[in-house]
């Protein structure tokens, strides 16, 4: 998931010495002042793991959302998440589906399968077995094998034409694209 993708960057910032971090702060904030929406993204993720510049995660939530509102799907996952758990912000999961929806719509496939989780166990959106199965399914086809584990999971609790729904929705999905299948 994003998660992983998070941890690389976390490594790859211990890794950095305290100078460029700090030189990596001011260019990204720079850019970020200039309308550089990748610049907001990562200066936010600099704030949220305090990375060369003191840990705020009110400042990364800021941050995730002028990049999300600009078109960076990673950002709408990372503020998803941020509202998930409550850090700087308020935890709310709808919010954070919400926002987890923008990012699967821009075919982020960690995305995908997080709100995939977000309707298996109905949290933030009314449970919904087909659309878990179904977002499940396209990440798994994109590669993500942790969503095939999931969507066997969930066909635990599904009727065998449910999964059928599921399926037909995936292709569905996958035929018109994510956004305009999730309306």
């Amino acid at each position: 998931m994003f998660r992983f993708f998070a941890i690389g960057v976390f490594w790859a910032v211990l890794h950095t010495p305290a100078s460029a971090q700090e030189s990596d702060a001011d260019r990204y904030s720079q850019a970020c002042e200039g309308g550089v929406a990748t610049g907001c993204f990562n200066l936010g993720m600099m704030y949220r793991f305090g990375s060369g510049v003191s840990r705020d995660y009110a400042r990364a939530a800021d941050l995730y959302r002028q990049a999300c509102e600009a078109g960076v799907a990673r950002a709408c996952s990372s503020l998803g998440e941020m509202h998930y758990n409550g850090r700087g912000v308020l935890q709310d999961y709808a919010q954070a589906a919400n926002l987890y929806r923008q990012s699967c719509e821009a075919s982020e496939m960690p995305a995908c399968s997080t709100l995939g989780m977000f309707y298996y166990a109905g949290k933030g959106v009314l449970q919904n077995y087909v659309f878990a199965h179904a977002l499940f399914n396209i990440a798994a086809s994109e590669g993500l094998a942790n969503a095939a584990a999931y969507r066997t999971d969930v066909q635990r609790f599904m009727t065998q034409q449910q999964i059928s729904e599921a399926q037909t929705l995936a292709r569905r999905c996958q035929e018109i694209g994510i956004a305009a299948c999730l309306q």
